[in-house]
């Protein structure tokens, strides 16, 4: 083997075949990670908007946002 070719050499052992199952779990965990923060997310996202549209629905309430955007579909 050459020099340079001997530090890409991959002994197959244990050692090195559950630090590649580590690995993979590491980045499973991220992924998991992303997902879920990216779902509780859209979830508080929804969250929000019902609340202003309940809130703004009730007529006890008097509010007004004026650079807010209107959904209910009226000009």
């Amino acid at each position: 083997m050459e020099q340079g070719a001997q530090r890409f050499a991959v002994k197959a052992d244990a050692a090195t075949h559950f630090a590649w199952i580590r690995t993979r779990l590491a980045l499973e965990r991220t992924l998991m990670a992303g997902v879920r923060t990216a779902t509780a997310l859209i979830g508080f996202g929804f969250t929000i908007v019902q609340f202003f549209q309940r809130f703004a629905s009730n007529e006890a309430v008097n509010m007004r946002f004026p650079a807010a955007p209107d959904t209910s579909g009226s000009p």
